[in-house]
């Protein structure tokens, strides 16, 4: 697929969430949960689990190859999370090529978590399904995390972010 994204020199940056959104082209916003194996491999970014414990995952990225390793330890929910973590590694222009731990750059993570969370849970359609559950406010998060197919803690961080509920 060659490069995904490029920036000229002297561009302004795109924020995280901007460069999740210019791959709704490939996914069904408004049918979540998205299919984040499928895009993976339309981008020719191949994944594969390891047994390893204490790092959910790592990104290997060349010109010529793209490979996100996650923990085999994790549940679906979160392996989901941090695919999608590590994808925006591999497609935000923050880093040049070679090997990438999780949690190496406080920075670099925080893009790549508001990166994952808006292409896992974009806004529009948190914002559209939120109010559509508003009669059960009790179970709204469970419903919504069910729904994206994102952990509790995930939904409910997206949602807090948003504004939608109170920290």
């Amino acid at each position: 697929m060659g490069k995904i994204f490029q920036e000229d020199e002297g561009e302004e940056k795109l924020r995280p969430v901007d460069y999740a959104r210019s791959l709704y082209k490939h996914i069904d916003i408004d049918n979540p949960p998205i299919e984040i194996y499928k895009l993976c491999k339309k981008l020719d970014v191949e994944i594969k689990e390891d047994d390893f414990i204490g790092l959910d995952g790592v990104t290997f990225k060349s010109p010529e190859y793209k490979l996100i390793v996650v923990s085999s330890h994790l549940s679906d929910k979160q392996r989901r999370f941090t695919i999608a973590h590590e994808l925006g590694h591999i497609i935000m222009p923050h880093r040049s090529q070679g090997t990438y731990f999780h949690g190496k750059n406080r920075k670099m993570e925080r893009a790549a978590n508001a990166f994952a969370s808006e292409l896992l849970m974009p806004i529009v359609t948190v914002k559209k399904l939120w109010k559509q559950y508003e009669t059960n406010p009790q179970c709204r998060i469970s419903i919504l995390a069910d729904r994206f197919d994102v952990s509790y803690k995930a939904m409910e961080t997206r949602v807090k972010i948003l504004g939608l509920m109170r920290w």
